[in-house]
């Protein structure tokens, strides 16, 4: 078996040498030959048994490499004005992928950037309304071929616009207010829905027509409110909320009628008065007192008909003028009755 080392060269440069194994073989790794064509030859250089060989040429091209690219965008809808990155990763081991990555939208180049460490980003918000295919261009270098990316599909909207009108914006519990919100965006009628809301408290939503969305309500309480609408989006048109529009419900002003079991009465005797308090919107709740000028024969809570009554043997001798006095609730303001007059006979 032949002994001793080969050499091995490209044309006439001497690349190295490697010694042969006890089966005859001697290998030679390379990582630095540059892009071209070579011919490779082996040299024997003999031993006492074996004579110097030269083995025949082995032809061999190193070409660039072939890598991938991988483009991500930060978003895939957007608002027109609003800021996307796209990322673009170029595949490669030792040395990393380097030079220039041109950005494009439907071929036309939007940015530029470098390479570093494989990865290049690009932010931009200079898109126009519409839809973007994006892609990235590796131009390569000395060790790596040009290669296009995946493309993305990047969306613009149209910022949208609420405009919000309360009527009327001074009302009583109980009545109807109605909201209507106009949407208006940069391309074409805006569809969706409008969410209407007291605060953070939903009241209720309405489908856009033409353009525009109402909604009526009976239901808020007394007190001040500050109400938005927010319209949710379409394909084209990004979601927008409208701004506050403050809107005052007073406390509705009930009837409160009074009713004595008799008119005239002998004093001791005890009389039944009745409360009846009818309300002007939201059903009134609450406590009703009953007096005798200014002295109370007593209290009770209206049932769910909205009346009270109490059983009294406490009026005076002669004249007794008597009124009931409705304390009124969260909707409701206090309200008194006419005065109902009983005669208290001594016998």
């Amino acid at each position: 078996m032949p002994t001793g080392s080969i050499a091995f060269y490209s044309g006439a440069s001497l690349m190295g040498s490697g010694a042969l194994s006890s089966s005859g073989v001697a290998t030679l790794a390379t990582t630095t030959l540059p892009l071209g064509a070579f011919s490779f030859t082996a040299v024997y250089q003999g031993d006492t048994n074996y004579n110097t060989e030269i083995s025949n040429p082995a032809a061999v091209t190193v070409t660039k490499r072939n890598p991938t690219a991988t483009l991500t965008p930060s978003a895939t809808s957007i608002t027109e004005g609003q800021t996307v990155k796209f990322t673009v990763s170029v595949s490669g081991s030792t040395p990393k992928p380097g030079g220039r990555v041109s950005f494009r939208d439907n071929d036309w180049e939007f940015g530029t950037a470098s390479l570093n460490g494989g990865v290049a980003q690009l932010s931009t918000s200079s898109l126009a309304v519409g839809s973007h295919s994006i892609s990235a261009l590796y131009e390569g270098n000395s060790t790596y071929q040009r290669v296009t990316s995946n493309r993305v599909t990047v969306t613009v909207n149209s910022p949208s616009a609420v405009k919000l009108e309360v009527s009327p914006t001074e009302t009583t519990a109980g009545k109807v207010a109605i909201l209507k919100a106009t949407v208006t965006g940069g391309t074409g009628q805006p569809t969706g829905t409008v969410k209407f809301y007291d605060g953070s408290n939903m009241l209720g939503s309405g489908a856009l027509e033409d353009g525009a969305a109402n909604y009526s309500t009976s239901a808020l309480t007394a007190g001040s409110h500050s109400i938005t609408a927010v319209y949710s989006g379409d394909a084209k048109d990004s979601p927008a909320t409208s701004s506050p529009v403050g809107l005052t419900v007073a406390k509705a002003t009930p009837a409160v009628a009074l009713s004595a079991s008799a008119s005239a009465v002998v004093a001791g005797k005890q009389v039944t008065l009745a409360a009846s308090v009818k309300g002007n919107g939201p059903k009134p709740t609450g406590k009703v007192t009953f007096y005798s000028g200014k002295t109370s024969l007593g209290a009770a809570d209206l049932d769910s008909g909205g009346k009270a009554s109490v059983a009294t043997e406490k009026l005076a001798p002669g004249k007794n003028n008597v009124t009931a006095i409705y304390h009124g609730d969260m909707n409701n303001a206090a309200e008194s009755s006419a005065v109902v007059s009983i005669a208290v006979d001594l016998n």
